[in-house]
């Protein structure tokens, strides 16, 4: 997969640019919408404040060990603007510039 940021700003799956810090640079649009966030206010938040702390204590981020190219996979529970929980598979990866990409894949399937 592509996780250049340019093609995943326009993916229809939700994506997140995020800092070493765990700071949220950018989100497309489908992580607006799975989040219930518009993208300006997404801009700026921590990850912290979108994942339960309940999440946090049980699989706190890895991000941080991850090499350069080296992609991380594992589930993740979200916060929705509105409280509710957001089931999602996460696939981090670190980029050369000390930034991360993650791709999104929510595991609450639509009703047709």
């Amino acid at each position: 997969m592509d996780f250049s940021w340019p093609r995943m700003r326009k993916s229809t799956h939700p994506a997140v640019l995020f800092d070493n810090r765990g700071i949220l640079i950018e989100g497309n649009a489908a992580l607006s919408d799975l989040l219930g966030y518009d993208v300006e206010t997404l801009r700026g938040v921590a990850l912290t404040d979108v994942v339960p702390p309940s999440e946090l204590e049980s699989r706190p981020p890895q991000f941080p060990e991850l090499a350069v190219g080296a992609t991380l996979e594992l589930p993740r529970t979200l916060r929705h603007r509105e409280g509710h929980p957001v089931e999602v598979f996460a696939r981090v990866k670190r980029l050369s510039d000390d930034r991360f990409v993650a791709v999104l894949e929510s595991l609450v399937r639509q009703n047709a």
